[in-house]
């Protein structure tokens, strides 16, 4: 996946992320990679998104430039306390939005059509693995952006809508009766027929076998 970044932006990379940087030929530009190491638990929160920085953001980053250049008394402390801060304003811009609910319909409108976006896109890959990350990795969003944005307008979680729409997908193949259940489980993406059949019971109350008997009968 590619990402272009424009004057002012940022991203992060995750741990042991392989990357390219490259810049556009003709065009005179520049910019900054700076490697560190961070004990956090949720990097999904930050990583492979693009953040457009505001002024106190940029001024956060001149200042860490700034003593990251230089060798003066406490350089080094200082330079962990503006990037520490840089990322607490980056998690609270990314997570502000969705954790509120839209006020302007313009901010309605984008979630709508990000939420169709998605949406549509599991329902055109269903026969495929669609898990969470591959969903934040394709539409450029964290999980806790994923989970608020399902759970705000679908009353749902991600991951349980992907798999209630493969569930009912399976449910019409069975009455297709043009494929085994063996079959069908391995065409949705199920680890196992026995995990298969376990999630069709308890989301149908009835066995995939049992289902398949009643409607031959």
């Amino acid at each position: 996946m590619s990402y272009h970044l424009k004057q002012g932006d940022l991203i992060f990379y995750a741990p042991m992320q392989f990357h390219t940087q490259s810049t556009f030929e003709k065009i005179s530009s520049s910019y900054l990679t700076i490697n560190f190491k961070m004990n956090f638990n949720h990097a999904d929160l930050l990583c492979n998104k693009i953040f457009s920085l505001k002024r106190d953001s940029y001024f956060i980053v001149t200042k860490l430039i700034e003593e990251l250049s230089n060798d003066n008394l406490y350089s080094n402390d200082l330079s962990l306390c503006y990037l520490k801060q840089l990322i607490i304003q980056m998690l609270r811009l990314d997570n502000s939005y969705f954790h509120s609910k839209p006020t302007t319909h313009m901010q309605q409108t984008y979630e709508n059509e990000l939420l169709n976006d998605i949406l549509l896109y599991i329902d055109n890959n269903i026969y495929e693995k669609i898990s969470v990350s591959t969903l934040c990795d394709h539409f450029c969003i964290s999980t806790s952006m994923l989970h608020s944005l399902f759970r705000k307008n679908m009353n749902n979680t991600a991951k349980n809508y992907i798999n209630e729409l493969k569930l009912s997908k399976s449910k019409e193949l069975i009455r297709n009766s043009t494929h085994t259940l063996s079959e069908i489980s391995e065409m949705l993406g199920f680890s196992s027929i026995h995990y298969f059949s376990k999630k069709f019971k308890s989301y149908f109350n009835i066995s995939p076998t049992e289902y398949s008997k009643s409607i031959y009968n």
